[in-house]
């Protein structure tokens, strides 16, 4: 079994002061071996810039594989939650920063490509009542409201600060 955050810090909480939901499940992952983390517990973690020395690396090895790895919010959220940590921002890593940039690029051609196979089933336009031209319209619409939406618009802001 692999060590906690407990004891990679050497700080042990004790019990939490607030009986929040958050607070609590902080408490917890901080007791929980961080080998056995799902994606909900590091977006939780880093999200909340705990244990990040010790955890990006967990999250960056799953964010390879998978740019568009979820918690319970949504599809993205996982690397949403790392671009906006506090390592990310302050510590200026050029190598970690040019990773996650082309990871953003991934999960922004992922979401592009789910909204256009979403469209997808109206490979006969006519079947519904529509023509060619208003199937092209609805794309172009998916695709305007993809590119102000969250995570995509973060990650495209990311992307364009560095």
């Amino acid at each position: 079994m692999g060590a906690t955050l407990e004891e990679l810090e050497g700080e042990v909480w004790g019990e939490p002061v607030h009986g929040s939901h958050l607070v609590t499940t902080c408490h917890r992952l901080r007791k929980l071996p961080i080998d056995q983390f799902s994606t909900e517990d590091l977006r939780i973690m880093i999200g909340q810039n705990f244990g990040l020395e010790h955890l990006l690396p967990i999250a960056m090895n799953m964010l390879r594989q998978q740019p568009l790895a979820a918690g319970d919010f949504y599809e993205g959220d996982l690397l949403r939650a790392v671009i906006f940590s506090h390592y990310v921002d302050k510590k200026g890593d050029v190598t970690l920063n040019a990773e996650l940039v082309k990871i953003c690029e991934n999960a922004i051609k992922q979401l592009e490509a789910q909204t256009v196979a979403e469209l997808e089933y109206v490979d006969d336009p006519a079947e519904y009542g529509l023509d060619e031209q208003a199937r092209c319209d609805m794309l172009s619409a998916a695709l305007k409201d993809l590119a102000t939406s969250e995570p995509y618009l973060d990650f495209v802001q990311f992307i364009e600060s560095q």
